[in-house]
Formats: C-alpha cells, sequence, structure tokens
C-alpha cells in the first residue's frame, strides 16, 4: 500500500501543477480539486471491493485495502494522461 500511497503523491504533484498552470487554479484549490477526485474514487473502489456479500460474511483482510489503493492508483494515472492529452491536442 506505501508503493501505491506514494505513487498517488507523486501523481498529485504533477496535477497540481497542471491545474495551477493550464486551468489557472490557486494551489489550494488545486489540492481541494485532486483531493476530492482521490477520496471519491478510492471511495468507489473501496465500496467495490468491501461490501460484497463474501467479504460480510468471511473476513477479507487487508486486500480490499490493497485493492483498493492499487485501483485508485491507476485512476489518478488515466487521469493525467487524460489531461495531458487533452493539453496536448490544444497547443
Amino acid at each position: 500500500m506505501k508503493t501505491n500511497q506514494d505513487t498517488q503523491i507523486c501523481y498529485k504533484r504533477i496535477a497540481v501543477k497542471i491545474f495551477e498552470k493550464f486551468y489557472n487554479l490557486p494551489n489550494d484549490a488545486a489540492n481541494k480539486k485532486i483531493d476530492e477526485y482521490k477520496n471519491f474514487i478510492y471511495d468507489q473502489y473501496s465500496f467495490m471491493y468491501w461490501e460484497t456479500n463474501f467479504c460480510k460474511k468471511n473476513n477479507c483482510g487487508i486486500s480490499p485495502d490493497l485493492y483498493s489503493e492499487y485501483a485508485t492508483t491507476q485512476e489518478l494515472q488515466f487521469y493525467l494522461n487524460k489531461m495531458i492529452g487533452s493539453i496536448s491536442s490544444r497547443l
């Protein structure tokens, strides 16, 4: 989980810089925007992995957290790629 969290921090820094430079958001607004997105994504994946009948009946251990962190990292990467692609197409 630590590796995914570290990667998410890196993606967040990149996203904040993009929001500041290309979307003219102040730093605090840029941080809030990416945090809201990251938290939303994590909550959705956490629900998907934790709330199954199987996990409710059986002890899933830490696996749902691991999957949620990994999936969130991947979604942040996709989000950045989409932003960069959008910006690149306009330059």
